[in-house]
């Protein structure tokens, strides 16, 4: 899995959060990452198929849903991740792939998202279909999603209320089950419908 800091406050977007992740010398399970930046930090994962990050949590806080505080001269607590391998499947079928600004004959570029409407620290999973419209996700955790095509690609911001707010009443909402694979089927959605 990766694991990147994202700054939850505007007063950090300037540095990012910090380097990557290390291997710890001496000890194969456990990584550390540098900050440059005192602040608070969405933890954003990617586990790879067919793990995915059924917990992640910092001295007992929830890193879904909370963001990790890191204070100038200390050392933050531990970072805790559980990955599990029963993750399901998410397929489908785009109805229509008529997007605004292709010429004729062009195939228009679609980004497919699936937007997670419930705690998680993992990344919004996005993915292109194939030629014939059809596509896949891999690797997804158990819950509810919105899933949404559209016609250009989107920077979705699923840590707060406002973000997925934006999203309300668009694209196909599913419930993904442990080891189980669920099918939808959607409209391209253009630009100017989800701003």
């Amino acid at each position: 899995m990766n694991l990147q800091f994202a700054p939850a406050d505007e007063t950090n977007l300037a540095f990012m959060g910090g380097g990557g992740m290390n291997q710890v010398k001496g000890n194969n399970s456990q990584w550390q990452i540098t900050v440059n930046q005192p602040g608070r930090y969405w933890i954003e994962a990617q586990a790879f198929p067919p793990a995915y990050i059924a917990s992640i949590t910092a001295g007992g806080v929830d890193l879904g849903s909370n963001p990790l505080t890191v204070m100038a001269g200390s050392t933050p607590p531990t970072v805790e991740v559980t990955l599990r391998n029963d993750s399901g499947t998410i397929t489908g079928e785009i109805n229509s792939q008529a997007a605004s600004g292709a010429a004729v004959g062009e195939r228009p570029q679609v980004w497919i998202y699936a937007i997670p409407l419930f705690s998680t620290a993992e990344q919004i999973r996005s993915v292109m279909p194939n030629p014939d419209g059809h596509f896949s996700f891999y690797g997804i955790a158990p819950g509810s999603y919105r899933v949404v095509a559209c016609d250009s690609a989107q920077e979705i911001d699923f840590h707060t209320p406002e973000g997925l707010a934006a999203w309300s009443g668009k694209g196909q909402t599913i419930s993904v089950e442990a080891s189980s694979s669920v099918s939808v089927q959607l409209d391209v959605l253009h630009v100017e419908a989800v701003q």
